[in-house]
């Protein structure tokens, strides 16, 4: 069997380019795994964590500035630069849920000190969310002390949700 081709060198080209194709596709991201690299979470996962039907009402997207502000990462001391991507669902007021994925990236040797800060900043939101929500509207304390705060990598995943059960079956 002849590992070179010395024929038509389009043929040759076209066939490398098939096998390259074939080889990515096998590379990850099929069989329902929402999580894209198995090392971080995929920002697509706010989007299918909703279309599992987790949340009670309609969800309305917010752009990264909004929620680097909402989450008080600045307060934390991450640096605003530092998240690269996200995806972000949040009520529209009616209720406290929502679903982030959050992308981080940061300068080398910094990882393990800026993971931190963000759970910390993470769980102080949710923290803060109950508190100013005990009274004013108390229904949403359990899935507010039910929330999910998950990290994967460089990448953050926060849910609070009416059918948790739904949206750890999305994040599978």
């Amino acid at each position: 069997m002849r590992l070179l081709h010395r024929g038509n060198p389009v043929s040759f080209l076209l066939t490398a380019l098939a096998l390259t194709l074939a080889l990515s596709a096998c590379g990850g991201g099929g069989g329902g795994d929402s999580s894209g690299d198995a090392g971080s979470y995929d920002t697509s996962l706010a989007q299918a964590v909703s279309d599992a039907g987790a949340f009670s009402e309609q969800l309305d997207p917010l752009d990264a500035d909004t929620g680097f502000y909402l989450f008080h990462l600045a307060d934390a001391g991450i640096q605003r630069e530092e998240l690269a991507d996200c995806a972000i669902l949040c009520s529209s007021g009616g209720t406290c849920e929502q679903v982030a994925v959050l992308q981080f990236q940061w300068a080398e040797g910094k990882a393990e000190e800026r993971q931190a800060q963000v759970m910390e900043a993470l769980q102080s939101y949710i923290d803060g969310q109950i508190e100013a929500n005990v009274n004013y509207r108390p229904d949403e304390i359990p899935k507010l002390e039910n929330a999910l705060i998950q990290q994967k990598g460089d990448s953050f995943l926060l849910i609070v949700a009416s059918d948790l059960e739904a949206a750890k079956g999305a994040i599978q």
